[in-house]
């Protein structure tokens, strides 16, 4: 018969084996939320990692400042750079950057920075939050599928 703490042991196990965030643990955006199936480990596959669009999970007025959140959780480089970057539409095909962020995965933890979108176009579009390390030569990247709506005023 096994004993109370071999139960405890196991049941501690199982818990952090099938915990979310300590599955791949590196770095995601984490608002707005990212694709479904979208992972903390690196991205095998440009721009979003062959994962496919999806409903938009955010809708954002053209041409506004807005808040993206993303969480850390394993650091790589002392020095860090994350860009954010947006393509119209549903395909994926062409990225502008709208954001170059110094130190961006420096520690562990959540970050938030404010990006200004673009108030060219609305529409359906991929917003796109990754992270090279060149150390290591892996990428780490999130794609939110997302709405813009032109402004009322």
């Amino acid at each position: 018969m096994a004993s109370p703490i071999s139960f405890v042991l196991l049941a501690l196990c199982l818990v952090f084996t099938l915990a979310p965030w300590a599955a791949n643990a590196h770095g995601r955006l984490i608002i707005p939320i990212g694709r479904e199936g979208s992972t903390d480990a690196p991205i095998t596959t440009l721009p979003c990692n062959s994962l496919n669009s999806s409903s938009p999970v955010a809708t954002y007025v053209q041409g506004s400042k807005v808040q993206l959140s993303w969480t850390i959780t394993e650091v790589h480089d002392a020095t860090s750079t994350c860009y954010i970057d947006i393509s119209k539409g549903t395909d994926d095909s062409s990225f502008t950057k709208l954001a170059t962020l110094e130190q961006c995965a420096s520690y562990l933890g959540t970050y938030v920075a404010n990006v200004d979108l673009p108030s060219e176009w609305d529409g359906q579009g991929t917003l796109r939050w990754w992270w090279h390390v060149q150390s290591l030569n892996v990428t780490f990247a999130t794609c939110s599928d997302i709405t813009l709506v032109k402004s009322s005023s």
